[in-house]
């Protein structure tokens, strides 16, 4: 005679967990998923410039800015020195434009008051420097000489001197475009998980994603256009490495393959990074690179306390000049990027969206009309601009 199904297994002895259907077991799970990272620590560059920066925008794929420096102060002698020794020299200087008539002028590297002389005329490739008494002889110079131009001096009754000003110079930089999509079947939109919605979850790895991949560009992306892409004209955004590394300034790069003292740390500071901008700096970092500095604080207290910004943690850290330096561990700085770390001036960095959009857009349901999948994207359009690049460090193995 045939049997059910249902009394096909029979179960003889106790009840125990190991004999009864597994199946109609409820599983004991923690209804959330837990991120190795909160917001705003995935990508804390980001996150921090999110919260300075949206007063303006990138109006055009190319987004250019201006600065000045101060006047230069140093030059020196290139050659074709004439009256040599004499109380008025001729010479050819390494930059004729930093010089005008009756600039005080100071030759380095030479003893007593003889090295003082006024530039008293100017000609098409040489000033003539006199001393500042008329008489007494100036000291011989040398090619390479180093000059320091000191205030112009002018007579009682003189008349208006000619004008020197700096010319302003330009950077650029271009936004780049990043997009993650997500689609969601049919079937699964309708399923319930124990973690929450998938449309839901997929979404919010879409925005950590986008979020890690522009924190990574912020540091090392480098700027290009490619044009004739079947996908249409693509533009790449300079990082902040590659400023660093292209603008000329070695005093703000710091290479420690060979090891790092103390002393090296701290000149590097004053010369570079922490030389100009701000009293407080931000400084990212790898884990390798901050027990280094930590080392130096057993010998001498420059960490200074913790604070907390956005959720962000950062060690205080002072250097030898008195400006702070508020250091946070970044998890990007792993594997080949090991040792490094970057010193950021916020005052002179900013985050552009492009034309007058947030940067960030979420865009529901943007498949085709008759899909029955739903497909959400995640855009992120933005460019970075970094005012100046003497305010920033880069440090490196």
């Amino acid at each position: 005679m045939a049997t059910s199904k249902y009394a096909s297994n029979v179960i003889t002895g106790d009840i125990t967990n190991a004999n009864i259907n597994t199946a109609k077991k409820v599983r004991d799970v923690t209804k959330r998923l837990w991120d190795l990272y909160d917001t705003n620590n995935q990508a804390p560059l980001l996150a921090l410039l999110s919260q300075l920066s949206f007063d303006r925008s990138a109006r055009n794929p190319k987004h250019e800015w201006f600065g000045k420096d101060l006047r230069p102060r140093y030059d020196t002698v290139a050659g074709t020195i004439t009256n040599n020794g004499t109380a008025a020299i001729t010479f050819a200087p390494t930059n004729l434009s930093y010089f005008r008539i009756n600039d005080g002028v100071r030759f380095l590297g030479v003893t007593g008051n003889t090295n003082y002389g006024y530039v008293s005329a100017k000609g098409a490739s040489t000033i003539t420097v006199s001393s500042i008494d008329g008489s007494t002889t100036l000291p011989t110079i040398a090619a390479g000489t180093n000059i320091h131009i000191t205030g112009p001096s002018m007579g009682g009754e003189s008349t208006m001197p000619s004008g020197k000003h700096v010319q302003d110079t330009n950077d650029y930089n271009y936004p780049q475009f990043l997009r993650e999509p997500a689609t969601i079947d049919l079937w699964q939109l309708g399923q319930e998980n124990y973690t929450g919605p998938e449309e839901q979850e997929r979404s919010m790895e879409d925005l950590r994603a986008i979020r890690v991949a522009f924190e990574d560009l912020l540091f090392r992306g480098e700027r290009a256009v490619l044009t004739g892409a079947s996908d249409g004209t693509k533009y790449f955004m300079r990082g902040l490495e590659q400023f660093l590394l292209n603008d000329g300034y070695a005093n703000n790069i710091l290479d420690w393959r060979a090891g790092l003292t103390q002393d090296q740390w701290d000149q590097y500071l004053i010369d570079g990074p922490c030389k100009y901008g701000s009293q407080r700096k931000l400084m990212f970092l790898s884990s390798s690179l901050f027990l280094q500095l930590h080392q130096f604080e057993k010998n001498e207290k420059r960490m200074t306390g913790r604070d907390n910004v956005i959720g962000i943690s950062f060690i205080k850290y002072l250097a030898p000049n008195g400006k702070e330096i508020f250091m946070h561990q970044h998890h990007l700085f792993d594997g080949p990027y090991e040792g490094d770390g970057f010193i950021v001036d916020a005052e002179y960095i900013s985050l552009l969206p492009y034309a007058n959009n947030k940067p960030f857009m979420y865009l529901e349901d943007v498949g085709a009309n008759d899909a029955s999948a739903k497909s959400n994207e995640y855009w992120l359009i933005a460019t970075e601009e970094v005012s100046r690049t003497e305010v920033h460090g880069f440090v490196h193995k």
